[in-house]
């Protein structure tokens, strides 16, 4: 079944392919990267797919999980090179070839995206402590997941020539990682917590996903949707107009000032943003208490062919392909860590 994968994947989509064969590790300065002496992307994914479990979900994932590496390849001034939010890139670029592989494979196409998305969280060199305590609030509520996904970050981990000097260091940090993972049972720490009578709902998606539309379609009683593009379009600024720089933080700054208010009237809430990174997200979750609300995110796993199709339908709110490549490295999929309930919005 691996073979008639890459063999798919080849057939169907051979520039990309290609592109895995020429995008290298190596630092620009002429060294090799000491994590990565197999070079390219592609080597990579095979020594990765000859040790990913024999099943086809895990088998996808190891064809796409550094899919992204080809669009985020960076290369520093000191010469080294580096592959910053690969895995975002990597879990949105799968989504249509994996609603294509879905006509031809019985595949999970959410449990290879969130495998693809998640690949880098679970052998950093974080503190085993905090590592543990990120674990639980992640995978507590899903332990049959978290499973699967060690299984295959382990193949991931191992699927790579390490130079001389550190092979036996970084073998022995990887054998006591993957010996505390594989046994380790997470605790389910939302599962005694009683639900809040408040709902903030934040809305997860490049521009062009179909976050409004989704709202309008499903509204929130007794809602205050918290949005800059309301307050964009009632001072009647264009996105390609010259003063859309200087008005983006003043109608940024008023929606968290709807947000408070709403928190303070005891509102639900609805957040319809792009909600696209960690960071963003907690900015705003932090002023909404979990001793009030319930956090859920609606995340819209639409990829780049519905993305663009729906944004050329727009008169007010045209975006350049490149603000949407930049959203897409910045889309950091949402997991139990930062909310109660999470819901994934798929295109038809």
């Amino acid at each position: 079944m691996k073979g008639i994968v890459v063999k798919w994947f080849a057939q169907h989509y051979p520039d990309l392919y290609n592109q895995m064969k020429v995008c290298n590790h190596d630092h620009s300065n002429g060294g090799q990267n000491p994590f990565h002496l197999e070079n390219d992307v592609l080597s990579h994914t095979m020594m990765v797919l000859d040790l990913a479990k024999n099943d086809i979900n895990h088998i996808f994932a190891a064809v796409l999980h550094d899919l992204g590496k080809l669009y985020t390849r960076y290369e520093k001034d000191n010469g080294r090179v580096s592959f910053r939010d690969h895995e975002n890139a990597s879990m949105f670029k799968s989504i249509d070839i994996l609603n294509h592989a879905k006509t031809e494979f019985d595949i999970d196409v959410l449990m290879i995206l969130k495998m693809v998305a998640w690949h880098g969280t679970l052998w950093n060199k974080t503190p085993v402590p905090e590592k543990l305590k990120m674990i639980d609030a992640c995978y507590g509520n899903q332990p049959e997941f978290l499973k699967e996904l060690i299984e295959f970050v382990q193949a991931d981990a191992y699927g790579r020539e390490f130079c001389e000097q550190i092979q036996e260091s970084e073998v022995a940090f990887l054998d006591s990682q993957f010996d505390h993972l594989n046994v380790y049972i997470p605790f389910n720490t939302k599962e005694f917590r009683p639900k809040r009578k408040l709902d903030a709902v934040f809305l997860v998606g490049v521009s062009g996903s179909g976050k409004s539309t989704y709202l309008e379609q499903n509204p929130v009683d007794d809602c205050q949707v918290i949005s800059v593009d309301n307050h964009l379009s009632a001072r009647k600024m264009n996105y390609d107009s010259i003063d859309y720089d200087r008005h983006i933080k003043k109608a940024y700054d008023s929606s968290m000032k709807d947000l408070l208010d709403a928190v303070n009237a005891r509102q639900n809430i609805v957040v319809d943003m792009t909600n696209l990174s960690k960071q963003t997200r907690s900015n705003k979750l932090v002023k909404i208490p979990t001793t009030q609300y319930n956090h859920k995110a609606v995340i819209f796993l639409k990829g780049e062919k519905v993305t663009f199709d729906n944004l050329k339908k727009r008169d007010h709110k045209q975006l350049s392909p490149e603000i949407i490549a930049r959203q897409i490295v910045q889309f950091e999929l949402p997991n139990y860590d930062e909310f109660d309930e999470i819901e994934y919005v798929f295109s038809n």
